[in-house]
């Protein structure tokens, strides 16, 4: 899934999801790779890796199994490297999870 608008609101991918230079969220982004290029506030968890951009500026709360910020990339928040798949997990419903 790739954002390169203006969102309000959550998402959740199952697998890749792509803020591009231009992209804005507003909300709480959840997927396997997260790759950051635009602005982000609010939560995000990766359960694998998560790459914040150059020009990117993400502020909230993130978890991720691995995170590579870029020279230039704006973080302003709190990070939690921890097994993020275990919260990928929980944050799913009951029918995801089977």
């Amino acid at each position: 899934m790739r954002i390169d608008g203006k969102l309000i609101g959550d998402v959740q991918a199952n697998e890749n999801l792509f803020v591009g230079e231009s992209g804005e969220v507003d909300g709480t982004v959840t997927a396997r790779n997260i790759t950051i290029g635009g602005k982000l506030k609010g939560g995000v968890t990766a359960s694998e890796k998560l790459v914040f951009e150059s020009k990117s500026q993400v502020r909230g709360e993130i978890k991720a199994a691995k995170l590579i910020i870029d020279e230039g990339a704006v973080f302003d928040g709190k990070c939690t490297m921890a097994d993020a798949k275990a919260d990928v997990k929980q944050q799913q419903t009951p029918e995801q999870k089977t």
